[in-house]
C-alpha cells in the first residue's frame, strides 16, 4: 500500500521538478496518478469485500481510514493547486505529529 502511495508522491516531484503550474500539475496527477489512485482503491475495497485483512488489524484500520476519507484524500485528483499530502500544513499549525496515529500506515524498521 505504501509503495503504491508512493509513485504518486514521486509523481507529484516530477511535478515540481518540470515546474508545472497548478492546471498542469492536476492534468499530469489525472494522467499518472489518478490510475494509481483507481488501482489503490479497488485493491482496498476487495481486501475488506473478501475478508482478506483483518478489520481490527493495523492494515484493516489503515485501509478503512483511507475508504472513508477518500474523498479528501484525493481532492489533488480534482482541484488544481490541492496538495497531495496535508503534512507541511499540519507542521505549520504547530503539531509535532505528522505520521498518523502508532499502528495506522506505519511500517515496522527491523
Amino acid at each position: 500500500m505504501l509503495e503504491t502511495l508512493g509513485g504518486v508522491w514521486y509523481n507529484d516531484e516530477l511535478a515540481r521538478e518540470q515546474k508545472l503550474t497548478s492546471q498542469e500539475r492536476l492534468a499530469f496527477h489525472q494522467e499518472h496518478s489518478g490510475p494509481i489512485m483507481k488501482s489503490l482503491k479497488e485493491w482496498m475495497e476487495v481486501q475488506l469485500a473478501e475478508h482478506q485483512v483483518e478489520p481490527n488489524s493495523g492494515l484493516g484500520r489503515a485501509i478503512q481510514y483511507m475508504l472513508r476519507h477518500w474523498m479528501p484524500l484525493t481532492l489533488f485528483l480534482r482541484e488544481a493547486g490541492a496538495p497531495v499530502d496535508n503534512n507541511i500544513v499540519t507542521a505549520v499549525s504547530g503539531s509535532g505529529s505528522i505520521m498518523p496515529p502508532p499502528g495506522l500506515c506505519r511500517v515496522p524498521h527491523f
